[in-house]
């Protein structure tokens, strides 16, 4: 999300407030909302870029001004780039992702499906774009910074790895569009998430399901998540195999003879379970 709390450490409190955050910093104002009170209730700081200070609605003593970058706390670079908002805003934690680095980007820069590219945009509810040279200037200004991951402001809107690459080539591609030049065809699915669940820990069957009968289905036409992560995802989030079938994304619609035929017996395991 555009809202970037930037932990202080632990230490003797001088008061009874919560405490755990030290520094608010804001991507853009979509997310300016109730920043202040926050502020007020963790004893923080709040940064925001002087090209967006027209857009503060409540002023406030805690709100601090930058122009291009500022380190809100020791480690964590802020850096006005621009793009969706004149102040549009990042954060670089260089120590993230094992040192790699990493990028929080809110919308500024957008994680799209195909998880291996990002994307620009003036205004996201109207879907208006930006221009070329905007677009040139906001990878330019996150060019400085080392990072391989990046997390965009949506659950699970994450480039996992070459971070920085993505921005680069996301750029060149929109800019070759905006001019008229069309993207070679892609082959192969769109590579939607590129490790399952590398780094987490695997999930329990969710409680709700206990002792209900499951079937997993997985489509092996499935571009949008390819079968390997569904498998994935099936045995780590819910302890279960999947089977792959003839279909797409949604095998239902694809196969929906095949799918009642597969699901019959389930539903009625299910039933006499709910009759006794």
């Amino acid at each position: 999300m555009g809202l970037y709390l930037a932990a202080r450490r632990a230490g003797p409190w001088a008061d009874r407030r919560p405490r755990g955050i030290a520094a608010i910093c804001l991507s853009h104002p979509h997310f300016y909302a109730a920043n202040v009170e926050f502020a007020d209730a963790f004893d923080a700081r709040i940064f925001i870029p002087r090209a967006d200070q027209h857009w503060i609605q409540r002023p406030s003593p805690r709100i601090e001004l930058f122009d291009d970058d500022i380190e809100p706390v020791p480690g964590l670079t802020l850096a006005r780039i621009g793009g969706h908002f004149d102040g549009a805003a990042v954060l670089h934690w260089p120590a993230g992702c094992d040192q790699r680095g990493a990028l929080l980007t809110g919308d500024t820069i957008t994680v799209v499906q195909d998880r291996d590219w990002v994307s620009f945009m003036w205004s996201f509810p109207n879907l208006i774009p930006l221009d070329q040279a905007t677009v040139l200037d906001v990878a330019r200004r996150v060019e400085r910074f080392t990072f391989d991951r990046v997390y965009g402001g949506w659950w699970g809107r994450v480039v996992v790895e070459d971070g920085a690459g993505a921005v680069r080539r996301s750029a060149d591609r929109y800019v070759a569009r905006l001019n008229g030049q069309r993207p070679p065809p892609q082959a192969g699915p769109i590579r939607v998430v590129n490790r399952c669940a590398g780094g987490h820990e695997p999930a329990m069957r969710l409680p709700g399901l206990a002792g209900i009968p499951v079937r997993v289905l997985a489509g092996r036409g499935d571009r949008f998540l390819p079968a390997d992560v569904q498998r994935c995802v099936a045995t780590e989030g819910l302890g279960l195999d999947a089977d792959q079938i003839a279909g797409g994304h949604l095998v239902a619609l694809s196969y929906p003879e095949w799918t009642g035929r597969a699901t019959g017996a389930l539903r009625r395991r299910a039933r006499r379970r709910y009759e006794r």
